[in-house]
């Protein structure tokens, strides 16, 4: 919602078909029951939220990594001319710093994109926190249910813990509990 909040000037999304297809096989490890139409829409829905599927790469580019299978990764944004890896993936994360000025994009985590998307622009995280606030109290009232979890706690499980804080602010800004 970010991105469209913004109209698309402060990012786009990119993934590779290799990296939708990873994600999927370890959405289904976690989920071994889940239904194949619930697995295959979150597919889907990932690669329409995204302005491109990066499908032409090397398959032998080299990098400091220690699991030779986050090699599509590094080649893909490179062929791509990426600015920024989005991930959670720890073999990336953990990389030493210096290996990682090494290279031509910059490996952030969920929570530290988030917190910088707030840092330059809070007015659109501020305008979104809303909107996904509203919707979720909105979800909760017509399911009866308050195991409908809400925003600040779905962004915590989903390793957001910072950002999450940080809507937090917004929206008691926005109530005007501040």
């Amino acid at each position: 919602m970010l991105r469209m909040e913004t109209n698309g000037s402060m990012f786009t999304l990119a993934t590779s078909e290799d990296a939708l297809v990873e994600a999927q096989y370890s959405l289904r490890k976690e989920n071994p029951n889940t239904s194949g139409r619930a697995i295959t829409n979150i597919r889907k829905k990932t690669a329409n939220f995204c302005d491109e599927i990066i499908e032409d790469y090397p398959g032998k580019a080299k990098g400091p990594f220690m699991d030779k299978y986050d090699l599509h990764i590094h080649s893909a944004l490179l062929a791509a001319g990426s600015h920024i890896l989005l991930t959670q993936d720890k073999g990336f994360l953990n990389l030493p710093a210096e290996q990682k000025d090494e290279l031509p994009y910059e490996i952030l985590s969920p929570d530290d994109f988030l917190i910088l998307i707030d840092d330059s622009a809070s007015q659109f995280v501020s305008s979104v926190a809303k909107q996904q606030s509203t919707y979720g109290n909105k979800n909760r009232a017509r399911s009866g249910s308050e195991s409908v979890i809400g925003l600040e706690t779905a962004l915590r499980k989903s390793g957001c813990p910072r950002f999450a804080a940080r809507v937090r602010k917004h929206l008691q800004n926005l109530s005007g509990a501040v």
